[in-house]
């Protein structure tokens, strides 16, 4: 079972994450070698939920 974490953070550090996740997105169907470590599965969950957050 996951733990929850709660984190308070300003609207420019969520702005950052948010934007930093959303720039990572396009290498999500990207086969290269180089570009496979980029997009990580985890990341799309979290890309939702700072999305709702914002």
């Amino acid at each position: 079972m996951a733990a929850l974490i709660t984190l308070e953070l300003t609207t420019q550090e969520l702005h950052l994450l948010r934007n930093t996740i959303r720039a990572r997105r396009i290498y999500k169907p990207c086969q290269h070698t180089l570009a496979r470590g980029i997009w990580q599965p985890w990341m799309a969950p979290l890309l939702d939920k700072l999305s709702q957050a914002a």
